[in-house]
């Protein structure tokens, strides 16, 4: 399988989430102006693996993929939201 060139990475816990929308639309429009691949990942797609995890064996099969997808990324697209402006 071949590994997406652009990554978005979305910090929100929220779905629908106007971050991840917000990663979606850059990662897109950057993987059609430089005719790359592109995938969004959300946080909440690494638990429960991600609370019990120390190292990066200790994560399940699923989310050791998705950290691998972020590792071999040609570029990423991160946001997280922001809570009452602070």
């Amino acid at each position: 399988m071949t590994r997406p060139a652009i990554v978005g990475f979305s910090g929100s816990l929220s779905s629908p989430s106007r971050t991840r929308a917000l990663v979606e639309e850059i990662a897109r429009r950057t993987a059609h102006q430089y005719e790359r691949s592109f995938e969004v990942i959300d946080i909440g797609q690494f638990f429960p693996s991600l609370g019990a995890a120390h190292r990066l064996s200790d994560l399940d099969a699923k989310a050791r993929r998705l950290v691998d997808h972020l590792l071999q990324a040609e570029a990423l697209v991160v946001a997280s939201p922001v809570y009452k402006g602070s």
